[in-house]
């Protein structure tokens, strides 16, 4: 049984996490966002400078305990009550969060966190992570508004605004939260450090509850609510180019930008030029553009003839990975084509070798196809027993850093099945999985955010029965749901 209290509060829950159309509110009307699952934790956002009227809304929306209220407003960190452990953070001058863990697998909180999954990413302008894997970016700032400092310590700065109340930092690294990251106020604004890893972000500054993406950052995208994104790359190398004081313009191009001529301008510095960047992992091609005039990188040795009888500067980031075919002696020519190259069926020489041709190559974390071109005939793999099917094709299937394994038990006499989801297209055939002692499984690598898959057994779609976590989807069945973080 299901204790009344808890069914009342996944009611209300679900009144608060769904779109509503709003009648005038009252005076004593709670500001949105006020109750969140975050980390398999139940949390509440309260205001200190609460009056007694949304103290008692607080309590009848939720059904809370008044104890429990009384508590916290009386300075309490730890709280016992109806057999309940609450614990009570600070968040900033007026607020502080009141926490308990959900109880992991209960039916509240997986029903709570589908819920949450569905739409609290989706309202008040904010779009959810990123979900596609990024090559390359580089910031482009009309004011410094954001500093890159060392160890990745960024700086987020919103100048002007010094009347407002309260200013908060939101973006896909705190899953949008509203009040995660409250910014300092200073002289000229408001600022705030926070360390980030490499890799592209989204964010917002919340201005008195007003959403404002940032006007000295020149990146921006649609955020789908008829706003802006602003865009940040937290760099992972920086490009330099000593000597050529006397340029007037100095650009970079490669094969990241699609050898763009003007897409990627350097900073002149003392000692020369120089671009920070973030590069995925892999094997990258380039040359700086000098007024005008293409040219290598005189401080990197490692270059690449290209199509025009001249050479290109080589900068590999990441681990290699060594393909190798056997036998094959009496081939005159071997090549490595696949999806990281986009099929060029003569891009990747291979070298021949006493037990027949290997490569290696630098590759960006994810799912690789790939084939071995043999005197132009094209062959899977021998020693790789995983492939992936592109229409009538069937590849080879090499992941790089997995991440998540999708599993399935009880189809033991299942003669194929296929997962599909948002993450390959809803493709039917792609990713066949393996029978393993009466379970199906294959590893794969997939981007940060949520993503919704279905196994396909003997051609019948499924939802995963060991997943509780779902949402329905235009078909009136259900995709079940992982999040990855």
């Amino acid at each position: 049984m299901i204790p009344i209290r808890k069914i009342a509060t996944l009611f209300a829950l679900l009144f608060m996490a769904l779109p509503q159309i709003k009648a005038q509110e009252p005076a004593t009307a709670l500001p949105p966002n006020v109750c969140k699952l975050e980390n398999g934790n139940l949390v509440f956002y309260i205001d200190l400078r609460w009056t007694e009227k949304q103290k008692k809304e607080l309590e009848v929306q939720f059904d809370l305990d008044s104890l429990l209220i009384a508590e916290v407003y009386n300075g309490k960190t730890a709280i016992n009550t109806d057999n309940e452990q609450w614990v009570v953070q600070k968040v900033n001058k007026h607020t502080v969060a009141l926490r308990k863990p959900m109880e992991k697998g209960s039916f509240v909180t997986n029903l709570l966190t589908a819920i949450f999954a569905e739409h609290s990413l989706s309202s008040d302008g904010r779009p959810g992570y990123v979900d596609k894997p990024v090559a390359f970016g580089a910031n482009a700032f009309r004011n410094s508004t954001v500093i890159i400092g060392a160890d990745n310590v960024v700086t987020f700065l919103l100048l002007g605004n010094t009347n407002a109340q309260q200013v908060y930092l939101s973006g896909s690294f705190n899953n949008w939260s509203t009040m995660q990251t409250p910014m300092n106020k200073l002289e000229s604004g408001w600022g705030i450090k926070i360390k980030l890893e490499p890799g592209k972000y989204y964010y917002k500054f919340i201005v008195d509850g007003n959403w404002k993406h940032d006007y000295g950052n020149l990146l921006r995208e649609d955020d789908g609510n008829g706003g802006y994104n602003s865009v940040l790359f937290v760099p992972n190398y920086t490009f330099k180019l000593q000597g050529n004081t006397s340029a007037s313009k100095v650009y970079l191009s490669g094969t990241f930008n699609g050898w763009s001529h003007t897409g990627n301008p350097m900073r002149k510095t003392d000692t020369g030029w120089e671009l920070p960047v973030y590069l995925n992992d892999g094997m990258h091609e380039y040359k700086f553009i000098v007024d005008g005039n293409w040219i290598t990188d005189p401080q990197n040795q490692k270059q690449k003839q290209n199509e025009h009888n001249s050479y290109n500067s080589v900068l590999t980031i990441g681990k290699s990975t060594k393909f190798t075919l056997s036998n094959h002696q009496k081939a005159k020519t071997v090549y490595l084509a696949g999806s990281f190259n986009s099929w060029n069926p003569t891009g990747i020489p291979m070298q021949k070798v006493d037990a027949g041709w290997t490569i290696e190559q630098y590759l960006p974390a994810g799912n690789h196809e790939y084939k071995f071109v043999v005197d132009g005939n094209w062959i899977t793999d021998p020693n790789n027993t995983l492939t992936a099917k592109d229409g009538p094709h069937t590849n080879s299937l090499l992941c790089i850093n997995p991440n998540h394994t999708f599993q399935l038990e009880g189809f033991s006499n299942a003669q194929s099945v296929v997962v599909t989801g948002s993450f390959c297209g809803w493709n039917r055939t792609k990713y066949t999985m393996t029978n393993k002692n009466g379970k199906w499984t294959i590893t794969l690598h997939l981007p940060k955010g949520k993503h919704t898959y279905k196994f396909i057994v003997d051609g019948e779609w499924i939802h995963d029965p060991n997943n509780k976590l779902y949402e329905v989807n235009e078909h009136n069945s259900l995709n079940s749901i992982i999040w990855i973080e």
